[in-house]
């Protein structure tokens, strides 16, 4: 380690160069702001409440103006594929399990198979996410577990002694 040199502390010209950043950002705007900071139009800068205002003890009475009156804000859009309904399967039976936490596709395929067991539908939802998760389609997984009465060790079984 003695009379070895090591590369310079590169850390302090990152914050001189930031710091410089902000100083001429913050000054007469004689630089412009850098590129990671939103830029503020001078309109919606000048319906910006005054900062020097006591926060508690407001000037006046008159209700701050909403984002949405002052230009301001973001609008959200997701995409119906990406949306979850609250609507019911229109199976009342279904729906119960649904509410309590089970998956919708597979307390389907379980109420079609078992009807309201209570028993059977919460092995058949949990041997098809175990299932499902390791890989194997919709369709096999319920077939295979109708078949072996929810036994998932068999249902792997068959899976793997079967070409497909």
């Amino acid at each position: 380690l003695r009379g070895r040199r090591f590369p310079p502390r590169i850390d302090h010209d990152i914050r001189a160069r930031q710091a410089a950043m902000y100083r001429a950002s913050s000054g007469t705007g004689a630089a412009p702001a850098p590129s990671f900071y939103p830029r503020v139009n001078s309109a919606a800068a000048a319906s910006l409440p005054d900062r020097g205002a006591s926060f508690h003890h407001p000037a006046s009475s008159a209700p701050p103006p909403s984002s949405s009156a002052a230009g301001l804000g973001i609008k959200v859009m997701i995409k119906p594929e990406y949306q979850i309904t609250p609507a019911s399967t229109g199976d009342p039976i279904a729906d119960k399990y649904v509410a309590s936490g089970l998956g919708r596709e597979a307390v389907s395929l379980a109420v079609l198979n078992y009807g309201d067991n209570p028993v059977k539908v919460r092995e058949f939802v949990k041997g098809y996410n175990i299932l499902r998760e390791m890989g194997f389609s919709s369709k096999n997984v319920a077939e295979a577990l109708a078949i072996y009465d929810n036994d998932t060790d068999k249902a792997v079984a068959h899976f793997l002694n079967t070409t497909q």
